[in-house]
């Protein structure tokens, strides 16, 4: 390992999308694309370094409609992400900074997720396989970082204590962990 991984880490769609298509074309015998394989390689190293790793429901509720012998790996490994309060709140915020709906809500639940069994909120790192969020959520992160903290700054706690999130590539994660 490089680096010290972080405890908890919300993998996007596209992410779990491209794992259950690995693991369908690696069992069916047939060629894996790069990015299929890159993120089976940032799967199997977060699961090793023991990072608890989390999906959104809708992403849960897609694969459960998939064969169990493909995705229950899956499901054993990545648990699921509840919104809490405030989430939809900060996506309205977000998507005043162009982010697509469904964008602004992911990155919304990177922050505002709550792990019901755990009863935390939040992630360390948001993993995405689309680059143009990712280059998108970074090249705003100072924006994005001061309407955060003005957001919580008025919430209760345990809401005013929160982070954002890191918001990385495959790709970063395959250097860092």
């Amino acid at each position: 390992m490089n680096a010290t991984p972080p405890a908890t880490c919300l993998l996007d769609k596209g992410v779990i999308r491209r794992l259950y298509e690995y693991r369908r074309h690696f069992q069916q015998g047939r060629p894996v694309t790069g990015e299929q394989w890159q993120c089976a390689r940032a799967f199997v190293r977060l699961q090793r370094a023991g990072v608890t790793m989390y999906m959104a429901r809708p992403t849960r509720n897609v694969l459960q409609t998939r064969p169990a012998a493909l995705t229950d790996p899956i499901f054993r490994a990545v648990q699921v992400l509840e919104p809490a309060q405030y989430m939809r709140r900060w996506a309205r915020r977000l998507r005043d900074l162009t982010f697509a709906r469904e964008d602004a809500l992911m990155l919304s639940m990177a922050v505002f997720g709550l792990d019901p069994h755990r009863g935390t909120l939040g992630v360390d790192w948001f993993v995405t396989t689309d680059l143009a969020l990712l280059k998108n959520a970074q090249a705003k992160f100072q924006t994005i970082s001061a309407r955060f903290q003005a957001m919580i700054a008025h919430l209760p706690a345990p809401y005013n204590l929160l982070v954002l999130p890191e918001f990385l590539s495959v790709d970063d994660v395959l250097a860092r962990v």
